[in-house]
């Protein structure tokens, strides 16, 4: 069986639940590369971890009739690695370098090449050559743009950048996504938009979190012969999940009642205070409590804010 992002995952622009200036652009670059009959641009895309940015990319491809190849930042280990899979792809195709900051610096000059050149360095036998590639379009994907120098950004037309999300986006979604699983036997857990509305409110405006715990309540609602989720049983889900009234998950939790005690501290302490990477700690905790406004980053480290200092003295902040 498929698993839930792959079922619930949109393909098309019309299904694809974004900000509407966000699906604006992309709809309007599509249309316009299908009139002038050019390749579509270079494109950098970017945003928080899980936001939808390799979906847009896969969704760009399908409304140009495309089939991509996806090339993993943490999979290209030398030159070749890009080098032998360009030159093997179609006038017209797409490629999507997703995590494309993890990529070593020293191959961006490859990649800057055949953007620009559209040829590649090959080594046979000893003899070093230019190998000539067709027409491709390069998909970048980050949530690290920061990382990227600026030549590479400088290198793509077309820019996206994925925020922007309300609860009501994530409601609908959770609400969408949970009759694509009815609809693929995946589930019998109907869940309606007021309900999918108080679950949106816990999960941090990010689609990715969203379907996680979706596929939690769907879990919940089984084991417990549950087969619709309204209102009166979200606060009961959400307790099994861990998640307080404030959002808060038992990390976050840690996070803001460690900083209490110590006041102040730099990042590798809390990671070190918590055992959890600092991966983790930037990606899926630190933007939605700065977000929320409960705590800061300045010189010397990361301390809560006045919010947050209120929330914990408040007794609501329960480990």
């Amino acid at each position: 069986m498929d698993n839930i992002d792959e079922i619930t995952r949109p393909t098309k622009l019309d299904e694809f639940i974004v900000p509407d200036d966000i699906k604006e652009k992309i709809k309007v670059r599509i249309a316009a590369t299908k009139i002038r009959g050019k390749e579509f641009p270079n494109t950098l895309i970017t945003g928080d971890a899980g936001t939808g940015k390799t979906t847009a990319g896969m969704i760009i491809a399908n409304e140009l009739g495309v089939d991509p190849k996806v090339i993993l930042g943490r999979n290209v280990k030398c030159a070749d690695d890009i080098a032998d899979e360009l030159v093997n792809m179609n006038d017209g195709s797409i490629v999507i370098f997703d995590e494309v900051h993890v990529i070593p610096k020293k191959f961006y000059e490859v990649m800057y090449y055949a953007m620009e050149q559209r040829m590649v360095p090959k080594n046979i036998e000893g003899v070093s050559f230019n190998y000539p590639i067709n027409n491709i379009t390069f998909i970048l994907i980050t949530n690290k743009d920061d990382d990227l120098p600026q030549a590479m950004k400088d290198r793509c037309g077309f820019r996206l950048h994925f925020s922007g999300y309300t609860e009501e986006h994530i409601a609908q979604m959770i609400e969408v996504n949970s009759n694509k699983l009815i609809a693929s036997h995946y589930s019998n857990v109907k869940i309606d938009y007021e309900s999918a509305l108080m679950f949106a409110k816990v999960c941090r405006n990010t689609p990715r979190i969203a379907n996680a715990y979706l596929d939690s309540i769907i879990d919940y609602a089984m084991v417990n012969n549950i087969d619709n989720i309204d209102t009166s049983s979200v606060s009961e889900v959400l307790q099994f999940m861990g998640i307080d009234e404030n959002g808060l998950d038992k990390v976050d939790r840690k996070i803001l009642l460690t900083l209490y005690k110590a006041k102040k501290l730099p990042l590798s302490s809390i990671t070190l205070m918590l055992k959890i990477s600092e991966d983790n700690y930037l990606t899926e905790h630190e933007p939605y409590l700065m977000n929320r406004g409960l705590l800061v980053k300045g010189t010397g480290g990361r301390k809560l804010s006045a919010d947050g200092w209120k929330l914990v003295v408040s007794g609501k902040v329960i480990e």
